[in-house]
């Protein structure tokens, strides 16, 4: 088990944390780890939603983007027939 520490939460967030726990069969200290690899994932999903937001309103880079894309799906299917 790993080592824990104690966290100050408002009440209304201990008794949802609670309720969640009993709900998924979960310690708080699990619950709590899950929730914060979610939310780093979110934010790793956030910060890519947004470069290619920047790099598609490049048009040259989109561009380049969509050349080398279509590169690689020309090779999906590359030798799989002989599976």
């Amino acid at each position: 088990m790993a080592p824990t520490t104690t966290v100050r939460v408002h009440a209304s967030t201990r008794d949802a944390l609670v309720r969640l726990c009993e709900q998924h069969g979960l310690s708080s200290a699990d619950l709590l780890a899950e929730l914060v690899d979610r939310r780093e994932q979110d934010e790793v999903l956030d910060q890519m939603n947004a470069s290619f937001s920047r790099r598609r309103a490049d048009e040259a880079a989109w561009r380049s983007e969509r050349a080398e894309r279509d590169g690689w799906e020309a090779t999906l299917l590359d030798g799989l027939e002989q599976l």
